[in-house]
């Protein structure tokens, strides 16, 4: 079963490209509350699904295709650096969102 901040995800991607949408009205429809929705939609935003207009309100848009860096998963790097994992198998199929690379 997926969780609350998923199915918002799911429900705010396959919404109609021009679709209007707010915190409120997806945490109605969804039966969430509305931190949850706020959340999601910070997320749908931050991953090109939607975006917020000053005035206007936060739109459902085309979501624009991902660049190779963003869709690197762990094995990848895993594999690219030439590193041996100590821990962790399960989730090498998984994006990475965030990293830094440091040097010393």
């Amino acid at each position: 079963m997926s969780t609350k901040h998923e199915q918002i995800l799911d429900y705010i991607a396959n919404l109609a490209v021009g679709k209007k949408i707010s915190v409120r009205s997806i945490a109605k429809h969804l039966k969430v509350s509305e931190g949850t929705a706020y959340r999601a939609i910070k997320v749908a935003e931050s991953t090109g699904f939607v975006s917020t207009i000053a005035r206007v309100g936060t739109i459902r848009i085309e979501q624009k295709p991902l660049n190779p860096i963003e869709s690197v998963t762990f094995k990848t790097l895993v594999d690219l650096i030439d590193a041996k994992v100590l821990g962790g198998q399960a989730g090498m199929d998984k994006k990475l969102d965030k990293f830094v690379i440091g040097a010393m």
